[in-house]
């Protein structure tokens, strides 16, 4: 945990860690997964990684707070993750990272999330690095306190459509 009353110079550190740790998954691993939220303090962090030296195109992201909306919607976190790292990279000629979107405009969206599980699945089910942040009511990867979905127990995405 890092505590600092400069959020910008928070932001950096939070970005320079998270590269630092998947550099060294990276070192003993074919392909390093993160979890990311989105929000206004993700998008400054994916720019900042985006400076950082790695190999992005062993980098496989995944969201962990997605709306159920379009991806290309303003309210779309995926395309936070799109404009602030993903596309930079590639305007630069560098190979950006492995994105993920959880199709959150999907008619079915409880099937979708199976199926952004599987691509989880062929990973090998489980995160390398995990990102997180609270929104300002207070939830964390679309948990929000004292809501039903806290005490659900099924393992894999979950769909909330009643925050």
């Amino acid at each position: 945990m890092f505590v600092d009353a400069d959020q910008d110079r928070l932001l950096r550190l939070a970005a320079s860690r998270v590269c630092d740790t998947l550099r060294d998954v990276l070192s003993v691993r074919e392909r390093a997964v993160i979890a990311v939220p989105g929000g206004r303090s993700a998008a400054r962090i994916f720019e900042t990684m985006g400076r950082e030296d790695l190999d992005w195109h062993r980098v496989h992201f995944f969201m962990v707070d997605e709306r159920l909306v379009s991806l290309d919607l303003p309210d779309s976190n995926f395309r936070l993750l799109r404009e602030h790292l993903v596309e930079p990279l590639a305007r630069e000629g560098r190979t950006p990272p492995q994105a993920h979107p959880f199709p959150g405009d999907a008619p079915d969206p409880e099937r979708a999330a199976g199926e952004y599980g599987r691509a989880l699945e062929e990973l090998g089910s489980r995160f390398d690095v995990v990102l997180l942040s609270s929104g300002e009511d207070g939830h964390v990867a679309s948990l929000f306190p004292d809501h039903h979905s806290v005490m659900d127990a099924r393992h894999g995405f979950l769909v909330m459509d009643d925050a």
